[in-house]
């Protein structure tokens, strides 16, 4: 079960992860205040909890190809929001002081999306081609990748 939420948490931050990097990023040293370390961990938890609304919306193939339209909404705006994640990064104090967000983000959705991907993947994506593609694409990114040798 615990892989099984790890990966479910993984699946749904995957979108932060591979957003494209722009020079908006904090270099090294700087600071970030306080409050807009707050403000991005408050945007970090909406975005999950608007991926999570979109995927427990789901309840049969017209739902699910709703759904995968909201994810495209959601995620469009994603590399923002990991702009604003990678300032946080490269402030040593700050992604300290952050660190309880982080954690209470993992254990307020961590069982709630391992059990809604477990109920989507079982069902056969709800057999939406659309809300598949997306969900795959999503763990793939999540997987950890094999460096080249």
């Amino acid at each position: 079960m615990k892989n099984t939420i790890l990966f479910a948490l993984a699946t749904l931050a995957a979108p932060l992860a591979m957003a494209q990097q722009t020079d908006a990023v904090t270099p090294v040293g700087q600071s970030v205040s306080k409050e807009e370390a707050e403000t991005t961990m408050a945007e970090l938890n909406q975005f999950l909890n608007d991926m999570l609304a979109a995927f427990e919306s789901v309840t049969d193939r017209t739902s699910a190809d709703a759904a995968a339209e909201q994810l495209l909404t959601i995620l469009s705006g994603s590399a923002d929001l990991q702009q604003k994640l990678d300032r946080i990064t490269n402030d040593p104090e700050m992604c300290q002081a952050m660190l309880p967000y982080i954690l209470q983000a993992v254990v307020d959705n961590g069982v709630r999306s391992a059990e809604i991907i477990n109920k989507i993947k079982s069902n056969d994506y709800f057999g939406s081609d659309s809300l598949r593609e997306i969900m795959e694409k999503l763990a793939k990114q999540a997987t950890p990748q094999e460096p080249a040798i």
